[in-house]
């Protein structure tokens, strides 16, 4: 009879504190990307029913199809807002050579999913990566392999660098320089 008497105040407790904190994060598979689709990886495979069959499928072929995968509509968040209409027509220009036989494209999938019960809203957060296209001297893929961010920096450092250049900021330019007059 003492459990029962304990057991819902500390429930109410518990409801109450999450509900002042805001925000119920839930773990995402990081299987889906935020426009909704399957992540690239999944469209990859050895057989014919694969839209992208390793050793059959040319590069152009794959580039043009995962790339209209990936772009899809993108959605701001999940349950309640509507798609942001951007086009993005610049999609293919992401895909990077890494050197003559590997292509790199960047990506972001759900990682967790934050529901906000007040709000009756639910927003994603991301986790990017890569998925890198192995290429044979015919230009068919026949290979692949899915990285982090991190591990794409630290695996291609040089060549990332040369693809992806930092800006360089200088903070105290603003208080050196002079005005012109």
């Amino acid at each position: 009879m003492n459990q029962r008497r304990i057991r819902l105040p500390i429930l109410l407790a518990f409801v109450g504190v999450l509900a002042l904190v805001g925000c119920i994060p839930l773990p995402a598979t990081q299987q889906f990307m935020p426009n909704g689709n399957l992540k690239p990886s999944w469209k990859i495979g050895k057989g014919k029913s694969n839209p992208v069959w390793l050793g059959h499928t040319k590069l152009d072929e794959a580039i043009a199809f995962l790339s209209k995968h990936v772009s899809g509509k993108q959605w701001d968040a999940i349950f309640m807002a509507g798609p942001n209409h951007q086009d993005e027509p610049h999609i293919r220009s992401t895909w990077q050579k890494i050197d003559d036989h590997h292509f790199s494209m960047p990506y972001n999938v759900r990682a967790w999913i934050f529901v906000w019960p007040l709000c009756a809203s639910a927003t994603a957060e991301t986790d990017g990566k890569y998925l890198i296209l192995e290429t044979d001297d015919a230009n068919r893929i026949v290979d692949y392999d899915v990285i982090s961010r991190s591990e794409f920096y630290d695996k291609y450092s040089a060549k990332a660098k040369d693809m992806f250049p930092r800006p360089k900021l200088d903070l105290l330019a603003p208080l050196t320089t002079k005005p012109t007059e």
